[in-house]
This record gives structure tokens, sequence and C-alpha cells, in this order.
């Protein structure tokens, strides 16, 4: 009897094993574990891993947000000593796994987790604006690694974040269209896909007036009754003298046109002092604004 029952219990410990092979994965056996792990060419939704290992003709990559339980991660399988992990989140970390497949009935165990973190959306930096006209104004600004495209946005000074025109680029880039003489905020942030980065800190500048002043008026007593002025053109080549006795409002003095550079006042009142301002006749674009006064005694 007791024969009976060990042959009984042997027999079904047979079957068992039996039933384990075949409805079973793979078993873990003698197939090499993967190591020195690598993880490169990361961008913000992408990264490469890589390993080494002998033998082996494929391998699986598992993998997962950082604390992520191992078998219930992605999956992906290589028959290459690295693998392409993408559509990831970007400035997340994950953790991953990789075992060898020896063949179908010989795995190793997942070795890991080895850890790499997506780049962010980064914020734009150094944010520039130079070349500066009338209506024209260049903005510059360093480049983000993985960053493809940004949004530069402008508007008057003051104005709300998300309410000013906006300009989409793979860099620096002139903006038109300004006023003259104007003051202007100008803002940039990262395009990451569907996602933006924080703007940038505000820029300001102003743009020229379309007529410039000119420059450093001076003048002197050329004999009695008359006066020499002179100024320093900015670009232009038409200019309006007005004068009166000091302290006059501009609007209600004498006005002289010229196309030089200097000119010899005549006419004035000995021992009187005068106030002469000059400003540029820009035709079409109109008058710069006024320099002066500069102050004058009459001999």
């Amino acid at each position: 009897m007791k024969n009976v029952l060990l042959a009984a219990f042997f027999g079904l410990l047979l079957v068992s094993c039996s039933g384990d092979d075949d409805n079973g994965g793979p078993t873990v056996g003698d197939c090499n574990q993967p190591s020195q792990f690598v993880a490169f060419n990361i961008t913000q939704t992408s990264a490469v891993v890589e390993w080494q290992q002998e033998g082996a003709p494929s391998f699986i990559v598992e993998y997962g947000e950082q604390g992520f339980a191992l078998g219930t991660g992605d999956q992906v399988t290589s028959t290459n000593l690295s693998a392409e992990i993408t559509d990831l989140t970007l400035g997340t970390t994950y953790d991953y796994y990789v075992r060898a497949v020896c063949d179908s009935n010989n795995v190793s165990e997942f070795i890991g987790p080895e850890r790499f973190t997506t780049l962010a959306c980064e914020k734009v930096n150094n944010v520039e604006v130079f070349n500066i006209t009338d209506a024209t104004a260049f903005v510059s600004f360093d480049l983000n690694l993985a960053t493809a495209t940004y949004e530069v946005e402008y508007g008057e000074s003051g104005f709300s974040v998300g309410s000013g025109t906006k300009v989409v680029s793979d860099g620096g880039i002139e903006i038109d269209g300004l006023m003259q003489n104007t003051a202007y905020d100008v803002y940039v942030r990262s395009v990451c896909g569907d996602v933006f980065s924080d703007y940038s800190d505000v820029v300001m500048f102003t743009t020229l007036a379309a007529c410039s002043a000119p420059l450093d008026i001076d003048g002197f007593p050329s004999g009695s009754g008359a006066i020499v002025l002179g100024w320093d053109p900015s670009g232009e080549t038409a200019w309006r003298i007005e004068y009166g006795l000091v302290g006059f409002s501009l609007g209600t003095g004498t006005e002289v046109n010229t196309s030089d550079s200097s000119i010899e006042i005549t006419g004035l009142q000995s021992g009187e002092v005068y106030d002469f301002y000059v400003q540029a006749n820009c035709g079409a674009d109109g008058f710069s604004s006024f320099i002066g006064p500069v102050t004058l005694a009459v001999n």
C-alpha cells in the first residue's frame, strides 16, 4: 500500500511539472544578463538606451515613469544592443529594465532599474533687440537644445501677455509694421509641440522717429544785429529754425527754412537775448522734434 501511494505522488508531480512547461512563459536560465547601461540622444519625447551582452539574439526593454512596478510598464523589443524609446512626456524621469532573450525558453532576469530624464520645454534666455528703425526691429535670443520653434510676442509697452502680436520663428526674427517713436515690450517662449515654456523676461525698446532731429546746435554773434547758427545733421537735408526773444513759446516765433546746416540770421535787435530752436524737415515724413534752445545775446 505504501508503494502505491508513493507512485501516485510522483505521478502527480510529473504531471504538474509538465503543465508548467506547456503553459508557462520562458524560464529564467543561463542567458547572460545585460550590463553597462547608457542612455543618450535624449530629447523632450524620446531617448536611446544601450547595453552590452554577448550571445543573445534579442532583448526586451520595459520602461515607465520613475518608480513604476516591473511588469506594469511599456515594452519594446530589439535585436540590437540598443533601443529607441519614443512617445515620452517632456521633463519626466523614467526607469527602464532590460532582459536578454537567448531563445524562446531561455531569458535572463530583468536588470535595472536604470534612469534618464527627458528634456523640459526650456525658458528662452538672453533676448536682445537691435537694428531698431522707425518701423522695424530685430529680436535675437539663445536657442535651446531640442527646441525647434519659438514664439515672439510684442506690443506697446505695458500690454498684457497673450494680447500682443505673435510671430512664430525658428530663431531670431525681424518684426515690422511698428509705429515710429513708440515704446514696445517683447517676450519670447519655446514651443515644444503642444507645450510652451515660460515667457522670457520682458525686453523694452523704442522705435526711432521717422524724421530724426539734428544734433548739437550752437551759435555765436557775427556782427551788429546778427547771429550765426550751426548744427550737426542726422541724415536729413532740410531744416526749419524758429527763434524769438528769450523765453518765447514755440509756435509764436519767427521761422526760417534752409537746406544748409548753418545759417546767419540778421535783423535782430542789438543788446537783446534770443532763444533759437532747429528741427529737420523730412518732407512726406513731416518734421522732427525741435532741439534747443541755444540762448545767445546779440551785439
